[in-house]
């Protein structure tokens, strides 16, 4: 080996500055502990289930617990302690004309029927609820209370309709001292019913309605029934046509029927009851 010359270390050592230099400007050696800027991966796990719904009432006991995954709803229902139990998808639905609401078993070959209603609802410890919640399988009915665990459009829908917005005053037409109340929401949908001199409304449930043309004005028919757990005590028919609005209640046990006419000095359509 010849020895390097004095020009011959000053160009090695040049070169070797040069080498660096681009090393540090080039690509550095893969650091899996860096993050990384590349594309972000789609997550394929599946969205937990969320508790939806739940209620439960007693005598004899049952539990309904509704999940949502996605946008399905599953449901778990253990009626008579458990004795009687079913599971499957349900779908919710706002009935028509009312302010009551159905959970429809999709999947369940019993007649089994799930009404909730949004009203404040104490169980049998006298804690508060959301809801009522009646149940019919077959011909037996449940009762108890319920709660939303998700907010839906559907809830606030029921909420809204569950409220009185104006009253109506009647008179009976027999005896003009005998006086009735009904409240209606925003939609005119009756809610409830109270006699003068009673301490509480009557619950009114709706049936089905009846439009018909002639007159000087069309004759509206809307049907109501008096239930009572869960049996129809009586059968309430409210009459709109023009500026009249009339009642004809029927009771059950014995078919007899009274009639009332709106007071229109009692300030009808007001937002409070005349008594």
């Amino acid at each position: 080996m010849y020895p390097l010359t004095k020009i011959g270390i000053i160009m090695l050592f040049t070169s070797m500055l040069l080498s660096c230099k681009d090393n540090s400007n080039g690509s550095k050696p893969e650091n899996t502990s860096q993050k990384q800027n590349t594309p972000q991966t789609k997550i394929t796990k599946e969205s937990p289930a969320q508790l939806f719904f739940q209620a439960q009432g007693g005598e004899p006991g049952w539990q309904l617990t509704i999940h949502k995954k996605l946008d399905i709803l599953n449901y778990t229902l253990e009626l008579d302690y458990g004795d009687i139990q079913k599971q499957g998808v349900v779908n919710l639905k706002r009935l028509d004309h009312s302010n009551y609401a159905i959970f429809k078993l999709l999947n369940d070959n019993n007649e089994t029927e799930i009404k909730l209603k949004m009203e404040a609802c104490y169980d049998e410890a006298d804690n508060k609820h959301q809801c009522s919640v009646t149940i019919q399988n077959n011909d037996k009915l449940y009762f108890g209370c319920g709660d939303f665990h998700l907010n839906t459009k559907l809830k606030d829908e029921l909420k809204a309709t569950n409220q009185i917005d104006h009253y109506i005053c009647y008179s009976n037409n027999e005896r003009k001292d005998k006086k009735i109340w009904v409240g209606f929401n925003k939609d005119d949908i009756a809610l409830k019913v109270k006699y003068e001199g009673q301490d509480q409304a009557i619950e009114l449930v709706y049936s089905k309605n009846e439009y018909k043309e002639g007159g000087a004005h069309p004759t509206i028919n809307t049907y109501y029934d008096e239930i009572y757990r869960g049996e129809v005590n009586g059968v309430y028919k409210m009459i709109h046509s023009g500026i009249w609005d009339y009642v004809e209640y029927t009771r059950g046990k014995d078919g007899k029927t009274f009639k009332f006419t709106i007071e229109h000095e009692l300030d009808p359509y007001g937002k409070q009851p005349c008594f």
